[in-house]
């Protein structure tokens, strides 16, 4: 299996075992957790122009690229949940178009 299919697999099983939505929720119930990482990157670049390299709580990263990241992870987590079978490769198509 692809990489970034199991990364997505490894997310939305953590944030079921985090009971943030179970397997038998909608998909609107993901949308919103999407949404609140939005939110957190908006808030990021916001504050960038106070403080732009802000840290993250990984080390070597800023609190943007966390943020950015979070949303693609969100996401990954949306397309598990609704049941897309092969991400990255869906993700190659589209960027390759």
């Amino acid at each position: 299996m692809i990489k970034l299919n199991i990364l997505a697999m490894k997310s939305h099983g953590k944030s079921i075992a985090r009971r943030e939505y179970s397997e038998n929720s909608s998909a609107m119930a993901v949308v919103l957790k999407e949404t609140k990482a939005w939110c957190k990157l908006h808030q990021a670049q916001m504050d960038s122009k106070v403080q732009p390299e802000a840290l993250s709580r990984f080390e070597g990263y800023t609190l943007r690229e966390e943020a950015a990241a979070e949303v693609i992870v969100s996401m990954m987590e949306y397309m598990q949940h609704i049941g897309c079978k092969d991400i990255e490769g869906l993700i190659r198509r589209i960027v390759e178009q």
